[in-house]
């Protein structure tokens, strides 16, 4: 057992326990410890010993998780905390929580179906049925990333009879997505999804392009307006 005693860490110090994992945000070295007391008799004496059981390591980087995970036998009693040591680059090092990252996520359909569609039109899916952070504009139909990370986006596109059309998923005005619903005799189903890396402000939107047989191209909306949908998510913040 080592003899140097290690201080708990007070208030002021915030480690974000999530499922045993921590997300630092530069370079920080975690120690897991605990406190044994022991009472001998009746006394009140208490003999405090600390030792580790756990260690992990977090270097520099721009965005990195690490996990540590132990089995140990507790007595009855015993205290166990988490404690950083060997912190370098003081002014960046910081251990990330849930909260600041958050839950941003949308799923739109339309409220009826689109004709005679043409390209180079913006596609305004306007049946918001999830919105959680309102990043999406349903006026506009555009989504606005409200924090810089991975996103995942999924469209589905259901043609009318004899409909020929591209769909381009967009950011900032350039490709990050494409979708073809070509000439068919029946209503006919098509997705494209994508991870994408988004910075804070990125515009993401879908829009028309090789628009063929314009009046019978058409994007149906269904019975239960769910034929065709726009939706994503925030995956993890960066």
């Amino acid at each position: 057992m080592g003899s140097n005693k290690q201080k708990k860490i007070q208030g002021s110090v915030n480690l974000q326990i999530e499922a045993g994992r921590f997300v630092t945000n530069d370079y920080a070295d975690m120690t897991l410890g605990f406190q044994t007391n022991i009472i001998a008799n009746s006394r009140t004496e208490k003999i405090e010993r600390y030792m580790d059981i756990g260690h992990l390591i977090n270097t520099d980087h721009n965005s990195f998780k690490t996990t540590e995970s132990v089995l140990v036998h507790l007595n009855k009693n015993d205290d166990v905390w988490l404690q950083t040591d060997d912190a370098k680059n003081l002014d960046s090092t910081g251990i990330q929580s849930a909260s600041d990252c958050p839950a941003i996520a949308f799923m739109t359909t339309l409220k009826k179906t689109l004709t005679h569609i043409q390209s180079g039109v913006q596609l305004k899916f306007d049946n918001v049925i999830l919105n959680s952070g309102n990043a999406f504009n349903s006026f506009h139909g555009n989504f606005v990333a409200p924090r810089t990370g991975t996103y995942f986006f999924t469209y589905t596109i259901t043609g009318t009879a004899h409909s020929w059309i591209y769909i381009r998923l967009l950011r900032n005005g350039l490709d990050i997505g494409h979708l073809i619903n070509p000439d068919h005799n029946s209503f006919f189903k098509t997705t494209e999804s994508v991870l994408v890396h988004l910075n804070k402000n990125d515009d993401v939107w879908l829009q028309t392009d090789d628009a063929k047989n314009l009046d019978s191209t058409g994007i149906q909306s269904g019975p239960y307006h769910l034929e065709s949908h726009f939706a994503g998510f925030l995956l993890f913040c960066s």
